[in-house]
């Protein structure tokens, strides 16, 4: 009795901080994929970074277990149940547990604040990042070179392993400022942003960040500027039907793509031969229901002579890098899932997120970060669609 008495207690005490628990974890978490898969900084470490992973894993679940299980819905446990099925399914087939590891960190996610989940996860990752251009700047850290084979523009990846990670990652970062300044944003402050990320780009020669990082400048500075109810109508409409627009017009490219046509070869050529790649993944992976085992053959592998060129394969446009990797089935979840985030933050007068979610749609046409954490914060919104706590219910029947 004193022992349930004691556990009963320790539970209530940590009930209030189970959610600062859980930022910390999670930044721990981030934290530890950049190090071990983006920079050099833990060769020969990367076994005890995934152990401590796990371990971060282990503390999510017991929060999930402990703190959130009572409060789940029939609907809520038939939603985890069906869901866990369908990723141990993909796992198997793939070969990749990183679905479940991202499940377990978006289950988490449950009643904590995604405002400060922002605002940690914002001063972590720039702090790091930041502090990792700068150490290759001072030239205290390596600051690798890479030349473009098709113009010879030399590029650097300013302290991480290739040219462009330090890109993605300040655009990424360039979103979390923005989303957690929302309409206190000053002038000052935009300027600085595109200023950022023109002289990332003037190293690494990263097109795409650079044009959609001032893209999601100019976005947010004019619905902070311009609230008129039919420009929030049409952002709304794009932001909803965007993901699935461009996932439809990703596989017809895959499949229409002919390299004898003068147009496309050009597009081709200008989208840096996504489209032959993409191409190249239809006819040896496919779309299957589960997913494939791919080992994918990336530019860093063949800049390091791990392979040769003729044998890369990796797919930059994340809907087909999903599609290919995991299956048509797990895409469709992500686009309902994103579908159905869009209309809660909507019914609750958030449509501000619509600006990010929609920029996030068209940056995942030309790069796979869209189910990367490590980048996508945004994914963790997608907790309120998997779970509905039970007073929800209870309120409904009171209602009716």
């Amino acid at each position: 009795m004193k022992k349930n008495k004691q556990l009963i207690q320790l539970k209530h005490l940590l009930k209030d901080k189970i959610e600062y628990i859980y930022i910390i974890a999670l930044t721990i978490y981030i934290a530890s994929l950049i190090f071990s898969n983006k920079t050099d900084f833990t060769i020969g470490f990367e076994k005890y970074l995934s152990l401590l992973r796990y371990m971060i894993l282990f503390i999510i679940g017991i929060k999930i277990i402990v703190f959130d299980f009572e409060e789940y819905s029939k609907k809520t446990l038939i939603n985890i149940s069906i869901l866990t099925v369908i990723i141990a399914i993909v796992t198997l087939k793939t070969d990749s547990r990183l679905l479940m590891q991202y499940f377990i960190l978006i289950l988490g996610a449950y009643k904590v604040s995604f405002e400060k989940i922002v605002k940690w996860v914002l001063i972590t990752q720039s702090t790091l990042v930041l502090g990792i251009i700068l150490l290759s700047l001072l030239k205290i850290i390596p600051n690798y070179a890479f030349t473009r084979s098709n113009n010879g523009t030399v590029r650097y990846s300013l302290g991480f392993t290739f040219s462009s990670y330090p890109a993605i990652f300040i655009y990424y970062l360039t979103m979390l400022y923005l989303y957690y300044r929302k309409n206190k944003l000053k002038i000052v402050e935009y300027i600085a942003l595109i200023i950022l990320n023109v002289i990332i780009y003037i190293f690494t020669d990263t097109k795409a960040e650079l044009i959609c990082a001032i893209s999601l400048i100019v976005i947010v500075f004019l619905y902070n500027k311009i609230q008129k109810e039919w420009i929030n109508k049409i952002l709304i409409a794009l932001t909803k039907y965007m993901m699935s627009f461009l996932t439809i017009f990703s596989i017809g490219l895959a499949f229409l793509y002919d390299s004898s046509n003068n147009i496309m070869s050009k597009t081709n050529d200008l989208l840096s031969d996504r489209l032959e790649l993409s191409k190249k993944g239809m006819e040896e992976f496919g779309i299957k229901f589960f997913g494939n085992k791919i080992k994918w053959i990336s530019l860093l592998m063949v800049y390091a002579g791990e392979s040769s060129k003729n044998k890369f394969n990796y797919v930059d446009n994340g809907y087909l890098n999903i599609i290919y990797n995991y299956g048509i089935i797990i895409m469709l979840l992500i686009l309902y899932g994103f579908y159905k985030v869009i209309e809660q933050q909507v019914k609750n007068k958030n449509t501000y997120i619509c600006c990010f979610i929609l920029m996030l749609a068209v940056h995942t046409f030309i790069t796979p970060q869209l189910l990367q954490v490590v980048y996508n914060i945004f994914l963790l919104l997608l907790v309120d669609v998997i779970i509905q706590p039970k007073k929800q219910e209870n309120d409904k029947k009171e209602i009716i």
